[in-house]
């Protein structure tokens, strides 16, 4: 199946179909599935049947898009395989208004009864088999089930993607208009949808003429007719006043949102919407965050800043806090981490959102990176930049993010030259603890990596192959840098003095 196949608009493809269902006859069902193929066996009752069919198509949607086939076991004898449908008020129209039902944002699949096709293909009198067809995702925000849960399909089999906790920034804010939104941060939001790159023409700001009319098809907005009134209205989300609000209608929502900026020149208070502090914050060379951490990527401060708003939490009535001393940079926000993330599994962990909306509407104007990628980005921009590795602390209801403002100048150069073979992040954790350190144990290097022991010796393998790190102590596991690549990185700059003088 060509991967740009499914889209919103394919029509059901019922000669794919036909084809898959003669491959259920012939192979099993483990043998079928594939990257755009889910098959489903019915389940013990309805609920289950409801929630593992829902699992299968948002996780299909979030990837290619594809089809779920519904109906067919794990058995490998057409008898066993397949079977009548065991609930009298299931059958595919039903399964698709489910799905629709409980996926966030609603999944519109299209159902097909395959029966009449199983009975004559395979000759199993009575059996029953549905379709659903799934179209690859028009949204910009990944599907999620009600329960919060997005799944996203990798080869044949449904990784979790990201886990949403109660969202309060979806919820309309009473008696808020369009009204209340900051026409400027929304034209700057044009602006940005303009650049190469932007969003497609699902959601691309630049492809309609009304604005709001593209904040509602980014779930932005909520759209609603009133009796005799051809335009419509909109409902606000929550989310939506935070990234555009006005600061009158923001301070009533919200009396609390707002940054402090604490520097060597004095203290600052900014209560403002997400865009516009973040402009003020990070716009120009002058602005306080930038002036004062110069050599901190703009795309690491912004990150972090970013990460401070969407994440914290809006039941605690708190600042963002931004201090910047000579010796470190410090985001806090209020909120610690949803549980099952803690600061030492931020790289390779499931996302978790307590504020989803606001998340997808930050990286809907671009402001933050796609999910899963951020922290990614931090730990490779800092490192890259020659800084001692991020400290992150959660604790007492508020996360904080650290920068050391020290860097290594030796090291920032030699990943800015090596930059075409330092593609993996794990490798430039490796390379910067042992720069740093000197001798480090397996223990050690796994703890920067966050990976257990066994994946951190495979990276470390990897490493001694490339001649980048050699191990020292094989009873202590303990490892170092190979001497031409501390001997790289301690003489980066003489080089150029040396290979001036040749010339």
């Amino acid at each position: 199946m060509d991967p740009g196949a499914m889209t919103g608009s394919q029509p059901l493809d019922e000669p794919r179909l036909r084809q898959i269902l003669v491959q259920l006859c012939e192979s099993p069902a483990e043998v079928v599935a594939n990257q755009e193929i889910e098959i489903k066996g019915w389940s013990s009752d309805e609920e289950v049947l409801i929630e593992e069919v829902v699992d299968a198509v948002s996780c299909l949607a979030n990837a290619r898009g594809g089809a779920v086939i519904v109906g067919v076991s794990a058995d490998e004898s057409p008898e066993g395989k397949f079977s009548a449908c065991p609930f009298p008020g299931v059958n595919p129209a039903w399964l698709a208004a489910r799905v629709r039902d409980n996926t966030y944002p609603p999944v519109d699949c299209r159902p097909h009864d395959l029966s009449p096709w199983l009975r004559g293909m395979c000759e199993v009198e009575g059996a029953n088999a549905f379709a659903l067809w799934v179209p690859r995702s028009r949204y910009l925000a990944a599907h999620a089930t009600k329960k919060g849960i997005s799944k996203v399909r990798v080869g044949k089999e449904c990784r979790p993607y990201f886990v949403v906790d109660e969202d309060r920034t979806r919820a309309p804010v009473p008696g808020a208009t369009v009204e209340d939104l900051s026409l400027e941060s929304v034209q700057w939001a044009v602006a940005r949808q303009r650049r190469p790159g932007g969003h497609g023409d699902e959601t691309s700001l630049e492809s309609r003429t009304d604005p709001f009319d593209c904040l509602a098809r980014a779930q932005l907005l909520d759209p609603y007719v009133v009796d005799g009134e051809q335009r419509p209205r909109y409902r606000v989300p929550l989310a939506t006043l935070i990234l555009f609000g006005n600061e009158a209608a923001l301070s009533g929502a919200l009396p609390f949102f707002e940054t402090t900026v604490t520097t060597e020149h004095g203290h600052r208070r900014i209560r403002k919407n997400l865009i516009e502090s973040v402009r003020e914050l990070l716009s120009s060379d002058r602005s306080p965050v930038r002036a004062f951490c110069p050599h901190v990527p703009e795309v690491t401060l912004q990150e972090l800043l970013v990460n401070a708003y969407i994440h914290r939490c809006l039941t605690t009535s708190a600042p963002v806090v931004i201090t910047v001393t000579p010796a470190a940079l410090e985001i806090q926000n209020p909120g610690e981490l949803l549980p099952g993330l803690q600061v030492n599994n931020l790289i390779h962990c499931v996302p978790a959102y307590r504020n989803f909306l606001l998340a997808e509407g930050a990286r809907f104007v671009g402001l933050c990176d796609k999910i899963g990628q951020g922290i990614d980005l931090i730990f490779k921009t800092v490192l890259a930049g020659g800084f001692d590795f991020p400290v992150f602390e959660s604790g007492d209801n508020r996360f904080t993010a650290r920068i050391l403002l020290a860097r290594s100048e030796e090291f920032r150069e030699f990943v800015r030259r090596r930059s075409s073979s330092l593609a993996h992040l794990e490798e430039i954790l490796a390379l910067r603890l042992l720069w740093a350190q000197g001798l480090v144990t397996v223990t050690g290097v796994s703890l920067a990596l966050q990976r257990p022991r066994e994946e951190t010796r495979q990276v470390l393998d990897d490493m001694r192959r490339k001649l980048m790190v050699e191990p020292v102590d094989r009873e202590h596991e303990s490892f170092r840098l190979a001497p031409s690549i501390r001997r790289d990185i301690e003489t980066i700059f003489q080089s150029d003095q040396m290979d001036l003088f040749r010339e």
